[in-house]
């Protein structure tokens, strides 16, 4: 049996940031909802991005963060 390694808080996110909103405010209503402030979210989520098992439980999505990052 095997559990998963990720937070429930770190699969709130990453389930977030899979998905694509037509407006911001759609985004931010989400990370409420999830329990977040905005601050407190993408705090966690540019830790999550140098965290080598959140890359093994979805590598597509945080690479492309992390090209978002990067970009500025």
């Amino acid at each position: 049996m095997t559990t998963n390694p990720l937070t429930p808080a770190e699969q709130k996110i990453l389930l977030i940031e899979s998905k694509k909103f037509r407006h911001q405010g759609n985004k931010e209503r989400r990370i409420y909802e999830a329990g977040f402030t905005p601050i407190a979210y993408y705090q966690k989520l540019n830790a999550m991005l140098d965290d080598e098992r959140i890359y093994k439980a979805a590598p597509e999505l945080i690479t492309a963060l992390r090209k978002k990052r990067a970009e500025g």
